[in-house]
């Protein structure tokens, strides 16, 4: 695959960086990005080299204690958002997530910089998440889980949904 012929640098990684004008609690945002890493599992995927190609290893729900992908302000220590957008995943040891928060020196503000391998996600489906984040922050925030309108699909399960269905000449 195309992240172990680079040698596994940054080039496959997608960097944001948001800075919130209202306080974020971050143990809440934590618990509605736990209930986003049970609910896909892309996010919480391993990917290791066999002999036929990649082998994507799913992460049970439960086994997502031994792995860190969440830091929050007071974790932060010496990091930047320079060093977390350069970060290089190992793909076959940790999840292909980072999230950690900053408070902003000068504004007391908190920054977040999340970090995802472009291996298990894109743009269109980046924008699911975000909103699906949303939702599950507001739900945490009122000691509920979220709910959720739909399942969702496994990577697996929407490759096979979009074969079946063919192609769209809207989407051409």
């Amino acid at each position: 695959n195309a992240h172990l012929a680079t040698g596994q640098c940054a080039i496959f990684n997608l960097p944001f960086a948001m800075r919130f004008d209202a306080e974020v609690d971050e143990e809440v945002f934590k618990l509605a990005f736990s209930d986003l890493l049970i609910r896909h599992t892309g996010l919480r995927t391993l990917f290791n080299e066999g002999t036929d190609g990649s082998i994507q290893q799913v992460i049970d729900e439960k086994d997502l204690i031994q792995y860190s992908w969440f830091w929050s302000s007071a974790e932060s220590g010496t990091s930047s958002l320079e060093s977390e957008a350069s970060y290089v995943f190992d793909l076959s040891k940790e999840l292909p997530l980072r999230i950690r928060f900053f408070k902003d020196r000068k504004t007391n503000q908190q920054v977040l910089s999340f970090l995802i391998h472009h291996m298990i996600i894109d743009e269109w489906s980046l924008n699911n998440l975000m909103s699906e984040l949303s939702d599950a922050y507001l739900a945490r925030s009122q000691n509920q889980e979220p709910e959720w309108d739909k399942s969702a699909y496994s990577i697996h399960d929407y490759a096979l949904a979009q074969k079946n269905r063919g192609p769209i000449a809207e989407d051409i």
